[in-house]
């Protein structure tokens, strides 16, 4: 059985069926309006409230926001995150991976279970564990990283 949830800007979870019927039914929460979210989808000439071209529009406005898509796939044990950029994210996705793996989120996930997160801001993919991002093995590695970034950019 597949979950799904979002992580709000302040780190709440919301358990969800569907994140675009979420995002719909709760226009506000996300700084849009009904309006807005039909506008989005005439664009594309799609149907409110569907999958497609529109939703992917919403769901990245949403991550630009802070929020977190995240969906759990106990066939593989094996979460999927989605959002705008990991250092902008991380102490809600921390959060989130002790939540995971005390039982708090989903009874069927452990520490074990992998977790895919994919960041729109620079299109970057990190492949781990709930144990590694809890425990700060990941925030220690993003920090290396954007040290060496920074050591080695100069000005053109």
């Amino acid at each position: 059985m597949n979950q799904n949830f979002f992580i709000k800007p302040s780190g709440a979870i919301v358990p969800v069926v569907l994140h675009i019927e979420y995002l719909v039914a709760h226009p506000e929460e996300f700084d849009l309006t009904l309006e807005e979210i039909q506008q989005t989808y005439d664009k594309y000439g799609e149907t409110f409230g569907r999958e497609g071209q529109a939703r992917d529009e919403l769901l990245i406005n949403a991550f630009k926001r802070g929020w977190i898509r995240v969906n759990y796939f106990d066939r593989n044990d094996r979460y999927t995150i989605n959002g705008w950029a990991l250092n902008n994210n991380l102490k809600n996705l921390q959060n989130f991976a002790l939540d995971a793996a005390t039982g708090k989120v989903t009874s069927m996930s452990t520490k074990f279970s992998d977790v895919m997160m994919q960041f729109f801001k620079d299109n970057s993919t990190y492949v781990t564990t709930v144990s590694d991002l809890m425990s700060g093995k990941v925030s220690k590695f993003l920090e290396r990283m954007l040290t060496k970034l920074s050591s080695n950019s100069k000005l053109i």
